[in-house]
């Protein structure tokens, strides 16, 4: 079943530019919606993968940090003296 559409000559100057060289109208508007629809889904993907990413590092900061392995307490002091370098 096919539907009659207007539209306006911008419109129709624009989708002429994407029509393929082969294409109906028809297949070229099917294409573009279908590539909006997939746009749409990378977006959804991309806003999950930054809430995931802000979450993580707002995680990462309520973790305290762990001596380092030269050999320190929690509160920073070293649990060997080291002899100086003079």
């Amino acid at each position: 079943m096919s539907h009659s559409i207007k539209l306006s000559q911008p419109v129709y100057d624009m989708l002429r530019v994407f029509q393929g060289k082969r294409e109906s109208f028809s297949e070229a508007v099917e294409r573009l919606l279908t590539l909006i629809e997939k746009v749409g889904e990378l977006k959804d993907i991309l806003e999950g993968q930054v809430s995931y990413a802000k979450w993580k590092a707002e995680q990462l900061e309520k973790i305290k940090p762990l001596p380092d392995a030269i050999g320190t307490d929690l509160s920073g002091k070293p649990l060997i003296e080291r002899p100086r370098k003079e």
